[in-house]
């Protein structure tokens, strides 16, 4: 009886680069951002819903006659939701991995309670600034089934001990204020997932500035600046670049498997 032959480290190589490929196409995936006015969300809460941003003029200042605006500079955020009431809530339903919440957020704003199918978690939505931040609040810490509806729920809870207790020493304050939704899915299924009327499949959906103003209906024009949020996930980020990225990691393990079997 022969001695098997042993096996050539290129083909133990190719083998092994040949799963590597396959395991980052599984991977492969894609967020996609859905703005607060999408439908697809659903508000409750008085006075609950698309914010009126304070328009300027070209000096900077407020123009009048905008009672009630929120003073929202435009390159922190397109739109938002925004709400005084402690009843202010936000539901949005998914199909996806992953989910990730952007809110606005300063130095007043309240503890948030986020629920994701049934499981409630709270988040303190204070941040170190008297101006609105364009920032992450939430970002789901398990792997969730991409197959099945998912629910998501943002509510506030109550004031937060760490707020500015100069600016609201009462805890009077109910500032709700959602940017968007952000949930990944597979690369091959984004296309066709309908759960929203009006989304953004770019893989860094996230917003990436985060200028904002001084309170919700100041007058005042000082803007700040925040790190850019980190919410936005992509897998295969080394050879699955861009719409076809899919198809390159096919033909990489096309080739690697005829090279195995030509190695044998």
């Amino acid at each position: 009886m022969h001695a098997p032959r042993p096996r050539s480290p290129i083909l133990l190589t190719l083998a092994a680069l040949l799963t590597l490929l396959r395991f980052e196409w599984a991977l492969a995936q894609t967020n996609i951002t859905v703005p607060s006015s999408d439908d697809s969300i659903v508000y409750s809460g008085q006075g609950t819903g698309d914010a009126l941003f304070c328009q300027y003029t070209t000096n900077g200042t407020i123009i009048a006659g905008q009672a009630g605006c929120y003073n929202v500079p435009s390159m922190c955020a397109p739109s938002a939701a925004m709400g005084q009431s402690p009843e202010s809530t936000a539901e949005f339903k998914f199909r996806g991995s992953a989910i990730y919440i952007t809110a606005l957020l300063l130095s007043i704003s309240p503890i948030y309670t986020i629920t994701l199918d049934g499981q409630s978690t709270d988040v303190d939505g204070v941040r170190p600034s008297r101006a609105f931040t364009c920032a992450p609040l939430f970002s789901s810490s398990s792997e969730l089934d991409p197959t099945v509806e998912h629910t998501i729920r943002l509510s506030i809870k109550g004031p937060s001990p760490n707020r500015n207790m100069t600016v609201d020493p009462a805890g009077q304050s109910t500032v709700f204020g959602l940017v968007n939704f952000i949930y990944t899915v597979p690369e091959a299924s984004s296309a066709s997932n309908a759960t929203s009327t009006d989304t953004n499949t770019d893989a860094a959906a996230a917003p990436t500035t985060s200028t904002s103003a001084s309170s919700a209906t100041s007058t005042n024009t000082n803007t700040d600046s925040s790190p850019a949020p980190t919410t936005s996930t992509s897998a295969a980020d080394g050879l699955s670049m861009g719409p076809n990225g899919g198809l390159k990691l096919a033909a990489l393990s096309a080739l690697l498997g005829v090279l195995v079997v030509v190695s044998l």
